[in-house]
């Protein structure tokens, strides 16, 4: 026995049609179950905040039409877990067109989230079935997995079950897609697992993370490493000895007593460099580029030698064509995000007396440690499901034309863009990620030491609301032309209102659906989100077929 009962924390499990005059429609009616006071033997739970910071209502009905029903307890899954079940039962329907006058069953889909169906038709049951193990099964990633991903501004990781579900309920198995701008990798990995995946990044970091999704170690994991150490002891000792008395001195505070009196020794020994900048250094002369640039700002002077050194093995002990290089490098610049004194690169964190403990705790990692550590943890990563179709660096332009043309012929295909959500260069956070990867002894400028700017990519998604919904438009036109769907992942707190990212949307394609979820997100030390720190992020698909 049952009570309806109105509870608005519902709508977060509904998925929503979304049109251009603002308009959305919602997909399911819904009511929360709870017991009657009459039904003693039924566990009553109070009612807490659940991760989502929404009322725990415990069981719930989705009406998704007066001949389909599904009952879920709402604490033992994730909202777009069941936005996608109810979009998928909707076309199923759509499809198939289920009689009201039929005998109606309930059948039970998912013990563990207290999932079931009712309907009439029981080939809706098989479809629900497989739609939702279909999801649960892509946005599972193992805890190797995780551990191996970058931790990076942008990255997805948390929302894997938000894109799983927006795919899944949209696109069929084995269909061809190409993540635009790959970031990390993790959304490319978790692809895989059920589609044809093609990557792109304009950042040749964001290229290096991508490619080494599929990469594997050609031999054994501690013989390569043993080969690596040998090569970069000796660029290490070779840089030892162009500044002893600078590697000695650091050794000294990293051991001795953090005092207000060694705090402004520490401070003077910073200002000074240790080895001079210069374009490059002549032929059989150690790697030095991290020395020379980046030494008592973003490393401390022993972990800017150890990553140039480690650089200098990498190419010594991997040929560029090596399926292995792409990890190793990957396994570098992870072990250069984990060991940086600051949490980005977009200018070194100030040292003051405040921060001078951390400061010397930070540059005390082994850079060493942290990249074999890496290496082992995504040489042992299971294997892709599908390999990765294709890698490419670029324009996010060239990569949807070139995709439309080679595997995206095969229809249905579609585009995942993710975007920046804010006027922040990615290329300023990470420019000396991409700098590890080309060492190519760039000059720097400024408080950041970036690069020359000509040599720093730029993304209008960044620049202001204005270019950056009219770059958006032109994603959108490039995609209708050539017949692809498209998935956008994108946040309330965007630089493009959302209102005007549906409106351009809807205006191009004949269907646009919003699934969301609301996350806790950090900046810097300062929540972001509404009072209780919580964000919307927002996966819109569209489709002309």
């Amino acid at each position: 026995m049952s009570v309806p009962i109105p509870d608005p924390a519902l709508d977060i499990f509904l998925p929503r049609f979304l049109k251009a005059d603002g308009e959305a429609s919602r997909l399911a009616a819904t009511r929360v179950l709870r017991p009657r006071p009459s039904d003693l033997f039924y566990d009553v739970e109070p009612t807490v905040p659940d991760d989502h910071g929404l009322s725990a209502v415990g069981f719930a009905e989705f009406a998704v039409s007066p001949s389909v029903r599904i009952v879920v307890d709402t604490r033992a899954v994730v909202p777009c877990e069941v936005q996608s079940l109810i979009y998928v039962m909707r076309e199923a329907e759509a499809r198939t067109g289920v009689s009201v006058a039929g005998v109606h069953a309930t059948h039970e889909i998912d013990p563990s989230a207290g999932l079931s169906i009712t309907t009439s038709d029981a080939s809706l049951v098989e479809t629900a079935r497989d739609a939702w193990h279909a999801v649960r099964a892509l946005s599972s990633v193992s805890d190797v997995e995780s551990r191996s991903a970058p931790k990076l501004y942008g990255s997805k990781l948390r929302l894997t079950s938000l894109l799983a579900a927006a795919v899944c309920s949209n696109l069929p198995a084995g269909a061809p897609i190409l993540d635009a701008m790959a970031g990390t990798g993790i959304v490319s990995r978790m692809l895989s697992g059920r589609f044809r995946v093609s990557v792109n990044d304009a950042n040749a970091y964001g290229a290096v993370f991508a490619r080494s999704q599929g990469a594997a170690l050609m031999r054994d994991a501690d013989e390569l490493i043993e080969r690596l150490r040998q090569v970069a002891s000796r660029n290490y000792d070779a840089l030892v000895g162009l500044a002893p008395a600078r590697f000695a001195t650091e050794a000294d505070f990293f051991h001795g007593d953090l005092s207000d009196e060694q705090f402004v020794k520490y401070r003077d020994f910073c200002r000074e460099p240790v080895v001079a900048p210069s374009e490059r250094p002549p032929c059989g002369a150690p790697y030095q580029l991290c020395l020379a640039r980046y030494a008592n700002s973003y490393f401390g002077v022993a972990q800017c030698a150890q990553l140039d050194s480690l650089r200098a093995a990498i190419d010594e002990a991997t040929p560029e064509e090596a399926p292995e290089r792409d990890l190793l490098l990957s396994a570098l610049l992870m072990a250069a995000t984990v060991c940086s004194t600051g949490p980005h690169f977009a200018q070194p964190r100030k040292l003051t007396l405040a921060s001078f403990r951390d400061t010397i705790e930070r540059r005390a990692r082994s850079v060493v440690w942290e990249f074999e550590l890496a290496v082992r943890r995504m040489a042992s990563r299971p294997p892709l499901r599908h390999p990765i179709e294709q890698a490419t660096q670029g324009d996010w332009r060239d990569a949807v034309t070139r995709f439309a043309q080679g595997s995206g012929s095969r229809k249905p295909a579609a585009v995942y863009f993710d975007p920046p959500y804010s006027k922040f260069q990615y290329s300023r956070y990470y420019h000396l990620l991409n700098v590890l990867i080309s060492y190519d002894y760039p000059s720097i400028h400024g408080v950041g030491r970036y690069p020359p700017l000509a040599d720093r990519f730029s993304s209008k998604f960044e620049h202001n609301s204005k270019p950056a919904l009219s770059e958006f438009e032109d994603a959108f036109d490039l995609c209708r032309e050539l017949g692809l769907r498209i998935f956008v992942s994108y946040s309330n707190r965007g630089l493009v209102p959302t209102d005007a990212l549906v409106d351009a949307m809807s205006r191009r394609f004949a269907q646009v659906v919003e699934f969301s979820d609301k996350i806790r997100h950090h900046s810097q030390g300062t929540r972001l989100g509404d009072h209780l720190g919580y964000v919307t992020e927002l996966v819109l698909s569209a489709r002309n077929d």
